[in-house]
């Protein structure tokens, strides 16, 4: 990839939602898990998101949030010149006999996931769901602890402005209403939630996944004398369905469903910034 210049624009948002669910039918780790997924895409890396690129809904029974106030946040967005969407959600979901995912963005509140897809074409977009895709909605559940948070803290650096570039370019370069689509779990399986202090299974899973390779990518980089390098999604996921298979009793299996079977979009991106003095 030869980029000439940094700064290159899009327009993108990132929308996150945490559904804790209520005390009789919790998911504790929701909230936990969108916060670490916001430290990630805040991090140079992650595609270094700015705050107001950002929307987060923390939803709960004092406020919760509605498909009608959803729906018209994405299609405000377009309006506004949105060009890619980020969306994750983290809480309680589920699917319908004929097999269709849907997530319960509050009590008695479900969206269904062919609802987004058909309100976000043609646009780009990537979707991250933690949530179960079973017939019967996830009660309660717990495995291993987290082992990994990002980091708060971010810099207005040089190398910071030339992830953006990258990951912009990467995704303008790519195929017309290109998406991916991850689920936590497969179709009639349950996603674990670990509690309030560890988060979901998954997410938690996918982000220590994603620390180890950051460092790896710097590397590789550093080696081929390469000017960029980036991870997709799907490939991130592919690192830790077999051991989640495993672990769970062949229970959770993470999958990944893009465009035309081809994942296009970057999900950690990683320039060599000594290419550019």
């Amino acid at each position: 990839m030869k980029i000439t210049k940094i700064n290159f624009i899009m327009i993108r948002t990132l929308i996150l939602i945490a559904n804790t669910g209520t005390p009789d039918n919790p998911a504790y780790g929701a909230r936990k898990d969108i916060d670490d997924y916001r430290n990630f895409f805040r991090s140079d890396e992650g595609g270094a998101w700015e705050e107001n690129e950002i929307l987060t809904f923390y939803s709960t029974d004092e406020e919760p949030l509605t498909k009608t106030f959803l729906l018209g946040t994405i299609l405000e967005c377009q309006k506004n010149g949105t060009e890619y969407f980020l969306i994750v959600f983290c809480g309680h979901g589920g699917a319908t006999s004929k097999g269709e995912s849907f997530f319960e963005l509050s009590p008695d509140e479900i969206c269904e996931l062919g609802t987004l897809k058909a309100i976000l074409y043609p646009f780009k977009y990537t979707l991250i769901a933690d949530s179960c895709r079973s017939i019967e909605l996830l009660k309660e559940g717990g495995r291993m602890p987290a082992i990994h948070t990002f980091s708060q803290v971010v810099s207005d650096s040089p190398y910071r402005k030339l992830c953006r570039d990258c990951y912009n370019r990467i995704i303008a370069e790519s195929s017309s209403s290109a998406y991916t689509i991850c689920y936590a779990a497969a179709l009639d399986e349950t996603a674990q939630d670990l509690g309030r202090t560890h988060g979901g299974w998954f997410s938690q899973t996918l982000l220590n996944t994603v620390s180890q390779r950051i460092p790896m990518l710097r590397q590789r980089v550093s080696d081929k004398g390469a000017f960029c390098k980036y991870v997709k999604l799907s490939a991130c996921v592919s690192d830790i369905a077999d051991a989640m298979a495993q672990k769970s009793g062949n229970n959770q299996h993470p999958q990944c469903e893009c465009k035309g079977g081809v994942d296009e979009l970057p999900f950690i991106v990683c320039p060599n910034w000594q290419l550019q003095l």
